[in-house]
């Protein structure tokens, strides 16, 4: 099961694939897999208590500083800011409208379980919702960072100025090195055995 997948030691991450209309989110067990990315996370307010321990036959889940959340769209992956900056901006509008208590399951009891399960979590739907947004605010301080970089870029070899496009390159890059510190953005040549996907 996905729950067992997620919670192996060679698990080293979650990709969500998100369409514009971030539908994905719309259903319950997306939710519930959400949750335990999150418990999974080395954020502090994100970790107690296991509410998917008792589903492994676990009295606590082992946390991992380095386990990754990444966004990946047709276009791309978000957290490395390469990746189509529309598809990035509507899903970026999509979720600051999203309630995940909306999500929906075709069982009610599976539903309801889910449901349960979040409102354990510390803060509930608010904080899981909060952690979301999140998140896909720092992807998109990345996809900016580097936007502002492809721009300084094509200015130097438009024009040959060089000094306050160089300046732009600059503050791109310390955007990009900044956030790229965060555990839930993959860094370059990190070692990675496997990322389940949601």
């Amino acid at each position: 099961s996905f729950c067992k997948a997620l919670h192996s030691l060679t698990c080293r991450g979650t990709c969500m694939v998100l369409d514009d209309k971030v539908m994905p989110l719309s259903r319950s067990w997306c939710l519930f897999e959400l949750l335990q990315t999150f418990e999974m996370s080395s954020d502090p307010a994100a970790t107690s208590p296991n509410t998917s321990a008792s589903m492994l036959g676990r009295s606590s889940i082992t946390l991992d500083p380095g386990f990754e959340f990444q966004i990946i769209t047709h276009g791309g992956v978000l957290n490395t800011g390469r990746a189509s900056m529309d598809v990035a901006l509507s899903i970026g509008k999509a979720l600051a409208q999203i309630d995940l208590e909306n999500a929906t399951a075709s069982r009610k009891e599976d539903a309801d379980m889910i449901k349960s399960c979040v409102k354990k979590f510390p803060g509930g739907f608010p904080h899981v919702n909060s952690l979301l947004k999140e998140k896909i605010a720092n992807v998109m301080l990345i996809m900016q960072a580097t936007v502002n970089k492809d721009i300084g870029q094509l200015r130097v070899d438009l024009t040959g100025k060089t000094e306050e496009a160089a300046g732009d390159a600059e503050a791109a890059e310390d955007i990009m090195e900044n956030e790229l510190q965060s555990p839930e953005v993959a860094h370059p040549g990190a070692p990675t055995r496997h990322v389940t996907a949601l």
